[in-house]
């Protein structure tokens, strides 16, 4: 392993995130890795800004396929999820009662979801913790590897100019990071390979 990134993930917390580097062991991300690269894909979509919060797929600003993922998979990911509630409520300083459904996705080559937040359209604005989970690691690092798709974090720091400076995180197999969801961030395109994540929110 990178003996860098554990000061990645320690900076992070440092910053007000949620880490868990260990959230997946790696028996359960190969297995559900091997489910998301063998599955039927759908394009992810986004959401519009009316009243009724209706999902479209605009390739331009999101470039990603979800998945379904068999059970017994789904359920232990929302069993997972359902137990991170009061830590992340605790943390945040918020009540989290529910997560909403999670998203398996994977991006391919050339693969990315332009800089948004995730409760700015009026049926989402119950989110207020996002949450990613990483089935795959960097190129170096895991069996199934890929490049580039770094997830990126704007405004951590509270300071003048440093709203435009991203945070990047490091992709580690296994890991959550989870994050306000009025954060603004972006997914950067993927190089080479496939990204698998996991992806919900918490309101």
């Amino acid at each position: 392993m990178n003996p860098e990134r554990p000061d990645a993930f320690r900076a992070l917390q440092g910053l007000g995130l949620f880490v868990r580097p260990e959230f997946l062991d790696e028996k359960s991300c190969t297995e559900m890795e091997t489910c998301f690269l063998g599955a039927a894909v759908d394009p992810a979509g986004v959401t519009s800004d009316q009243a009724h919060g209706d999902f479209y797929v605009d390739r331009s600003f999101r470039s990603t396929d979800r998945i379904r993922l068999p059970e017994p998979f789904d359920g232990q990911i929302r069993a997972h999820l359902a137990d991170l509630l009061a830590p992340l409520s605790d943390h945040f300083g918020v009540a989290l009662q529910r997560f909403d459904e999670p998203q398996y996705l994977v991006y391919g080559p050339g693969d990315f979801f332009k800089a948004h937040r995730d409760n700015t359209s009026k049926t989402l604005r119950h989110r207020k913790v996002s949450v990613v989970i990483y089935l795959s690691g960097v190129a170096g690092e895991d069996p199934a590897p890929f490049s580039g798709g770094e997830l990126v974090l704007y405004g951590l720091l509270d300071r003048p100019g440093w709203e435009l400076r991203g945070m990047h995180v490091p992709p580690r197999r296994g890991a959550l990071v989870a994050f306000p969801s009025d954060t603004r961030h972006q997914v950067l395109p993927v190089t080479a390979g496939r990204r698998c994540t996991i992806v919900s929110w918490a309101g």
